[in-house]
């Protein structure tokens, strides 16, 4: 009798101990799912869309976007919030656990979605010595940007470089830096002041730096394509590569174009030729990706599943690109080319977030539909 108690209690034991392992296991896969997808892919898309209304030739969109990319980013920020309330101790830790640098790239896209939105609080609200949404918008920023830019490092840091993991996602990390700065320079206060000199030095060291690394990671990922092409990567975060040299041009004609201290004419012409080139690799990059989505979408594609929003963010940065390039070099082509952008992105993001509402709403409406 005692013999078979004692049988019972192993066996109960190992069941417990198999259920605990199964839940981390499926608490790991499922954080290791979340960190690999963009969470303010949407925010991105809107408050790009939002900034580029105007030039589309419907400016009446620019307010109503703007407050529609904040809204998604607190509904986003909320729904985590209690989703993490309602998990148990064990799954909160492994959702703060350093894993692989590319389970963190996706999650570069909350900072980056914040500075979006700085920047259009800082066009839309006055400077952040005039506006506290603009200061307060701008702090969450950079504030974002030293958290999760600081584990993607730190990610990155604690394990060698698997070249193969290397994937479009990557550029967001030099568009964070590159966002920072177009929002700084959009929430400068007076430029004659103590403080717009200090803000103004930072926004061009942001976009100096992200201009730096968005080249190496050119390089990385070029190296990642030549030895294992496309394979294991998905193709949507590729459209991030193009989009960021959009952004890299439109932050360096933002620093051009920022009143001028004395120590910034001294980089005039190298940033002027670092905005050409990149707006150049933004150009050549268009069409191979282009080129793939299509494919994609004629082959592969059964139109069953949501739509993706790197595709829309990263044209919003193209135009951003294409504009402030060809204002910054008064070149009237390079400006419309900006201005066809412009409506492409706002068609993109009304297709695109008018096809997930449907998908949405049939899955509430038809929950089995799918099985």
């Amino acid at each position: 009798m005692e013999t078979s108690v004692i049988s019972a209690s192993t066996v109960e034991q190992r069941c417990y101990c198999w259920h605990m392992t199964c839940s981390v296991n499926h608490a790991a896969a499922a954080m290791q799912a979340a960190r690999a997808g963009l969470p303010y892919g949407v925010v991105m898309a809107t408050g790009g869309a939002s900034q580029l209304a105007s030039a589309g030739g419907v400016p009446l969109l620019t307010a109503p976007l703007l407050w529609l990319a904040v809204a998604q980013a607190l509904w986003i920020a909320l729904a985590s919030l209690l989703r993490t309330q309602l998990r148990p101790m064990h799954e909160f830790s492994i959702a703060w656990t350093l894993g692989p640098a590319q389970q963190h790239a996706g999650t570069l896209t909350v900072p980056l979605g914040l500075a979006v939105i700085a920047s259009g609080l800082g066009e839309a609200c006055g400077s952040l010595m005039a506006s506290p949404i603009t200061a307060a918008g701008l702090v969450l920023a950079w504030s974002a940007t030293v958290v999760y830019g600081g584990r993607f490092v730190a990610a990155l840091c604690s394990r060698p470089l698997a070249l193969r993991a290397v994937d479009g996602a990557w550029f967001l990390a030099p568009a964070v830096l590159l966002g920072d700065g177009i929002a700084t320079i959009n929430a400068l206060p007076s430029p004659g002041t103590v403080q717009g000199q200090a803000l103004l030095a930072l926004a061009t060291m942001a976009t100096c730096a992200g201009l730096l690394i968005y080249w190496l990671v050119v390089v990385v990922a070029s190296l990642r394509v030549a030895r294992h092409g496309l394979a294991d990567a998905p193709r949507a975060p590729w459209w991030i590569a193009m989009g960021c040299a959009g952004l890299a041009a439109a932050a360096i004609a933002h620093v051009l174009q920022a009143p001028d201290p004395p120590w910034l004419e001294m980089l005039r012409i190298p940033l002027q030729m670092a905005m050409v080139a990149t707006f150049l690799a933004a150009l050549v990059l268009l069409l191979p990706i282009i080129a793939y989505s299509l494919q994609f979408l004629l082959r592969t594609c059964r139109f069953t599943n949501r739509a993706v929003w790197p595709p829309t963010f990263s044209t919003a940065v193209l135009a951003m690109g294409a504009l402030g390039t060809g204002q910054t070099l008064q070149l009237d082509s390079i400006t419309t080319l900006g201005t066809i952008a412009a409506w492409a992105t706002l068609m993109l993001w009304a297709i695109t977030g008018c096809w997930n509402l449907h998908l949405d709403l049939r899955c509430r409406l038809h929950p089995d539909a799918g099985a």
